[in-house]
């Protein structure tokens, strides 16, 4: 037996599910995440660095849209090679890469644009290590992922601590 009032309540809560799930899907920007295989056959090096400097590569000329970007490079010093080959250090200094990535030139742009490119940024001071993936590209290493998807190639590698793999305990009322 149909009740109309529980029966309109599941039409609505169907039809807002529905939308909810065409809105989403519609103003989604498609981004191809990096299969392991993909990695190992297209990467032509893959170190684990730390980030020591950045600086902005190209000059700045604003034209007032809010998506504009800016070349920057960063230079990580590389503590191992996975896969590929740098040329030896010519006085056995430890071995560093420059890596050519993208910013937006307004912080805010990261808000305001609506499923817009995602950038990579290194704070140096922090002294993070990451697993990075990157292809030669016209004399610089870039991305593996592209610029416009760049986090897809940069990985953060952290010390494991137990209680990462934990979860939480539901406090007891």
């Amino acid at each position: 037996m149909w009740n109309t009032t529980r029966g309109w309540v599941l039409v609505f809560c169907a039809a807002w599910l529905g939308w909810g799930w065409m809105a989403s899907g519609v103003s989604a920007r498609p981004v191809h995440v990096l299969t392991t295989e993909e990695i190992y056959r297209d990467a032509s090096l893959i170190v684990i660095a730390t980030p020591t400097g950045t600086r902005d590569f190209s000059k700045l000329t604003v034209d007032g849209t809010p998506d504009q970007t800016i070349d920057v490079q960063t230079d990580f010093r590389v503590e191992s090679i996975v896969q590929g080959t740098l040329p030896p250090s010519k006085d056995n200094s430890p071995r560093s890469i420059t890596i050519r990535h993208l910013r937006y030139v307004n912080s805010s742009s990261e808000i305001s644009v609506v499923d817009g490119p995602a950038f990579v940024e290194f704070d140096p001071l922090l002294k993070n290590r990451y697993l990075i993936v990157l292809k030669r590209e016209n004399e610089h290493y870039v991305p593996l992922s592209g610029q416009f998807d760049a986090p897809e190639s940069f990985f953060l590698l952290k010390p494991y601590h137990i209680t990462d793999e934990r979860k939480p305990v539901p406090l007891a009322k």
